[in-house]
């Protein structure tokens, strides 16, 4: 059953973060400013979305 097969795939997942801070292209301004305005930032919470999770394939 079991001879035609090429790939055996198991515990595949994709993992994915939904929320929090967004990634962008910095300058060195931006970096500066960043920096000064941390302490009084608070980033949206961020949350795991499994797409697949120990899948068989």
């Amino acid at each position: 059953m079991y001879d035609d097969i090429a790939i055996r795939v198991r515990g595949l997942g994709k993992k994915y973060k939904i929320g929090g801070p967004q990634e962008k292209y910095l300058t060195l301004r931006d970096a500066i400013v960043n920096s000064v305005k941390a302490p009084f930032n608070r980033a949206p919470p961020s949350e795991d979305f499994w797409a697949l999770k120990g899948c068989v394939i």
